[in-house]
């Protein structure tokens, strides 16, 4: 699978988009939309919602606790079980996929990157292996 992330005009300037390609369920993607889910708040929210959403995943990953984990926003959530995570739709049960949760902090890491870089960032294109 392919993320590739880049900015885009928007009625509030610049926005930032990512594509998947590859893995999507009726042409969309649970885990481009999960990254893109800013809630309708501004850029400094979605820094701290996703740097909540890696120290989930440490925390997760560190504790010899089971179970699981949900981390969501407005419309997107995952549920973080051990080495998989789902990623579904808050409004549509029936939209959602299954990542390794490794690939999930990655993407977490990598979009967090390209949101601190700004709109003078160029393309980014990033490879996740996301079966489980």
């Amino acid at each position: 699978m392919k993320l590739g992330f880049s900015w885009m005009p928007g009625a509030a300037g610049q926005q930032a988009n990512c594509n998947v390609e590859g893995l999507a369920v009726n042409d969309i993607s649970p885990l481009a939309c999960l990254l893109m889910d800013d809630g309708g708040l501004d850029e400094r929210a979605s820094l701290v919602w996703l740097q909540e959403g890696i120290a989930q995943i440490d925390a997760f990953q560190s504790s010899e606790k089971l179970g699981k984990i949900d981390w969501n926003r407005e419309s997107w959530g995952a549920e973080i079980f051990g080495e998989n995570t789902r990623i579904y739709s808050l409004y549509d049960e029936q939209c959602f996929e299954y990542v390794a949760t490794t690939a999930l902090k990655t993407a977490l890491v990598e979009w967090l990157k390209f949101l601190r870089s700004g709109p003078a960032s160029n393309w980014v294109s990033v490879d996740l292996d996301l079966k489980i």
